[in-house]
């Protein structure tokens, strides 16, 4: 009766939260449950909030919810199998080590780690390691050859004004699709795989005139630029035989929510706001004009006194 008791009170409080909480994923609900729960998920509580260590640690057994735990009975929790089959997932050869905790650093250095789940200032979060079992490789219909696996999630919004749960998914995506790059993994994708333009994003507090813009491109796409569709608040640079298109956003339009996490620590102040691309995805582009593009980014970031950040939100490096 007394566990009844427990089981019931839990399972009414969870069916009371808002919706959104349900995608801070089982572990954040597991570990706030602290001594009320049985020893499910004891290897997070070693994580601490060091980032290396949830890199280094793996989930012992694919199996993590016990079958014959009142959690399962109950119908609350479901195990990392249906996550990996559901979600987009990110899966490595081996674990990763210190490269992923490098690289998910590069895209947002106030990343934090909680309960098994790495939060961005996004919104996004990145659940694991989980350790792949040939159990568990078999549950979530995940290919061979696999040993570490991670999948994504949305932190719920609770303010107005905030990002839609879609646009922050699409950053999960480009995330995890950029880690399997660097990381040599591949990713179970939950729809579509995205397949972004190169386009180079430039955020600084520093104005820069359309003309001395267009100064600082012009070594890199030396066609005839003009300033075009222009508003109060907005500009574009193209022109004849441009290659390069630029849009600009000046801080009258500014969301500090839509400034990418790589940025770091946001000024007091708002910012401007660059996009340059080149209307090709990497398949298709020039690899001259990709280079020649990521070049006028980062000059133009020197200019503003910015970040230029390539289509995935990583920090561009010359």
């Amino acid at each position: 009766m007394v566990a009844y008791g427990v089981g019931d009170y839990i399972h009414s409080y969870i069916a009371d939260m808002p919706k959104q909480w349900d995608e801070y994923g089982v572990l954040g609900i597991a570990t706030d449950f602290g001594a009320a729960g049985v020893s499910t998920w004891d290897d997070t509580k070693h994580l601490g909030s060091d980032v290396g260590h949830l890199a280094s640690s793996a989930w012992h057994g694919a199996n993590v919810l016990d079958a014959r735990s009142w959690r399962c009975r109950m119908g609350l929790f479901d195990g990392p199998a249906s996550k990996l089959a559901a979600r987009t997932s990110l899966l490595l050869p081996a674990s990763p080590g210190d490269a992923l905790t490098d690289a998910v650093r590069q895209y947002d250095p106030s990343v934090r780690s909680r309960g098994g789940r790495l939060i961005f200032a996004n919104g996004v979060l990145l659940f694991g390691p989980v350790a792949v079992t040939p159990k568990l490789e078999q549950q979530a219909g995940l290919p061979p050859g696999m040993a570490v696996a991670y999948y994504t999630g949305v932190a719920g919004q609770s303010h107005r004004g905030r990002r839609s749960h879609e646009a922050t998914q699409a950053d999960a995506d480009l995330l995890v699709a950029a880690l399997a790059d660097r990381l040599g993994g591949v990713v179970r994708w939950a729809g579509p795989p995205p397949d972004p333009d190169v386009t180079l994003a430039v955020w600084g507090a520093q104005a820069v005139p359309a003309e001395q813009v267009i100064e600082v491109v012009r070594p890199y796409d030396d066609a005839d630029f003009k300033v075009e569709d222009q508003t109060d608040y907005s500009y574009s640079l193209y022109g004849v035989g441009t290659y390069l298109l630029v849009n600009y956003w000046s801080p009258r339009l500014y969301r500090a929510d839509e400034v990418p996490p790589a940025f770091g620590e946001l000024p007091p102040g708002p910012l401007h706001h660059w996009d340059l691309t080149i209307g090709r995805n990497r398949k298709t582009a020039v690899e001259d004009r990709v280079v020649r593009a990521r070049h006028a980014a980062l000059a133009l970031a020197s200019r503003c006194g910015g970040v230029a950040l390539d289509e995935y939100g990583f920090p561009l490096s010359r």
